[in-house]
């Protein structure tokens, strides 16, 4: 090998140094690149099982949407109004967060149903109808209904 500038100089060919590895340090080195090999091939093997399994997952919310839809009365609530009867129309509904159920009867009463309680909340008159029978012929024809929602303990109220 060459050790000073004189000698690279001449451009004589340097002979390469034997590379002396221990019989030890090449087996564990054989062993090391066989468990990564192996580590390689188990995490991609993970990554595909996640992969199925989220798409699985998604499969199986996705399937009730194809299926025929069902509904089933769990209660009835009786009306505290005389005049009970449900205007036509969109007049039974339930509010976004399913705790109150509201029915607009025919003589321009809203009443409030708690979906928890049996008792019904106050009756509340809707002052546009200002108790007139009328059957609307379009939808756009209703009279609108405004109530503040408010807080009340953990409950919304109306």
């Amino acid at each position: 090998m060459a050790t000073n500038l004189g000698a690279l100089r001449d451009g004589e060919p340097v002979p390469a140094r034997p590379l002396a590895v221990s019989r030890a340090r090449t087996s564990r080195r054989i062993l090391l690149d066989r468990i990564s090999a192996r580590l390689v091939v188990l995490g991609g093997i993970v990554i595909i099982a996640s992969i199925l399994a989220i798409l699985f997952v998604i499969a199986a919310e996705v399937y009730p949407l194809f299926k025929k839809p069902t509904a089933t009365l769990v209660r009835a609530h009786p009306s505290a109004a005389a005049d009970a009867t449900p205007a036509p129309g969109d007049s039974v509904g339930v509010d976004e967060y399913r705790q109150v159920a509201f029915v607009v009867t025919r003589g321009g009463v809203v009443e409030l149903y708690p979906l928890e309680r049996q008792q019904a909340m106050a009756a509340m008159p809707v002052p546009a109808l200002s108790g007139v029978r009328s059957q609307p012929s379009s939808r756009w024809a209703r009279a609108p209904i405004c109530w503040e929602p408010r807080m009340a303990e953990r409950f919304r109220s109306i």
